[in-house]
């Protein structure tokens, strides 16, 4: 749901962030990032919450905000004094192809999921790190010895892409969720311009209890969710699916190997318009047959495989440095899970027009 931070705030969180580092290079630097919301939030939460703790440690609140966010130190001439320099390598650790949050994602949603993924050697990779000189800077770098783990750290990012998070239940439960929420906060606000969701995804509930609607928010979680759709399940049926786990739409396919038979024929362009078009799809097939808009949801898959570019990972044999590239380049790869796959879900009650559609899509692409 962090999506809707960026909703509501539109551009605040990064205001929130130059107006405390009053330097000019923090606010053009981050100019040319794209955080996602949770970084922002924790960025500023960070600096905000523990301001105190992070004075009384010396610490440095920008490195802190440019190191969680992934903002380097940059200069319009290239140069740089040698403690950015080395700031900048460090900040790898927590934002680049292989850091410390990839590693611990893969971790957990791997045990999370159940799902027989690579084993990655922790120790190994973590005890193979150094900073050295690169090319007029400082650069995070492996030791030859981790080779095997950096490929196994690649490959099970990629598999969680693949077949986890784009796995076509996931997608669908992420979906019912929105549109639980979303509904929760129409049945709440009833037609109040200031929304529940504006007020509930405002940084400030973080800082200062806020009431709505005789509704007291104040360190927003998942719990309070929870609550709310619980409360709202009755006018809600959103929600009444979500709480339940019973899914009442089933995808026409549930692989990407099932969707590339089955429009086998079609080219790239046109298998695109499924997304694009949903809309027209949906309003065309539900018109012919009778049906309400919503016994149709047509979601996209973007598998965001990771694939190691240039120097975008360093390694050290023999005292040379080298990229990663030039010893196992990558354009052997299998990138041919990368295409966006559309998953198209059907109402079960209607699982007699399953063909029907998927005949209909053929046609209208």
């Amino acid at each position: 749901m962090e999506h809707f931070y960026s909703i509501h705030n539109k551009g605040k969180l990064e205001e929130y962030l130059t107006d405390i580092f009053k330097s000019g290079s923090f606010k053009q630097d981050i100019k040319d990032i794209s955080p996602a919301p949770h970084e922002l939030v924790s960025a500023y939460l960070s600096v905000t919450c523990f301001s105190q703790q992070i004075e009384e440690l010396n610490g440095d609140k920008e490195f802190i905000t440019r190191a969680i966010i992934g903002c380097k130190y940059k200069s319009k001439d290239g140069s740089l004094p040698k403690i950015l320099k080395l700031k900048n390598a460090f900040m790898e650790i927590l934002s680049s192809k292989i850091d410390v949050d990839k590693l611990d994602y893969i971790l957990r949603d791997t045990w999370a999921s159940g799902a027989h993924n690579t084993t990655i050697d922790i120790e190994r990779l973590l005890g193979s790190l150094k900073i050295v000189p690169y090319k007029n800077t400082y650069r995070l770098v492996f030791k030859a010895n981790a080779l095997s783990v950096i490929g196994s750290v690649i490959e099970g990012r990629n598999y969680l892409y693949r077949f986890i998070y784009n796995h076509h239940k996931v997608l669908y439960e992420a979906e019912i969720i929105n549109r639980a929420v979303l509904k929760l906060s129409e049945n709440i606000s009833k037609g109040e311009k200031e929304t529940f969701l504006s007020q509930i995804f405002n940084i400030n509930v973080f800082f200062k209890k806020t009431l709505y609607k005789a509704i007291t928010l104040f360190y927003p979680n998942d719990a309070d969710f929870t609550y709310f759709l619980k409360a709202d399940e009755d006018n809600n049926p959103y929600a009444n699916e979500f709480l339940a786990r019973n899914h009442k739409r089933f995808p026409l396919w549930k692989t990407f190997a099932h969707f590339k038979v089955l429009y086998a024929h079609k080219k790239k362009y046109e298998l695109a318009n499924i997304v694009e078009e949903r809309d027209k799809i949906i309003n065309s097939f539900t018109k012919k047959h009778g049906l309400k808009r919503d016994d149709i949801i047509v979601l996209k898959a973007s598998p965001k495989t990771s694939h190691i570019m240039n120097d975008d990972v360093l390694v050290e044999i023999g005292g040379k440095i080298c990229e990663l590239t030039e010893l196992y380049p990558s354009e052997n790869e299998n990138k041919s899970y990368d295409m966006d796959c559309p998953f198209v879900y059907l109402s079960r009650d209607k699982a007699h027009l399953k063909e029907e559609l998927i005949k209909f899509i053929d046609e209208y692409i």
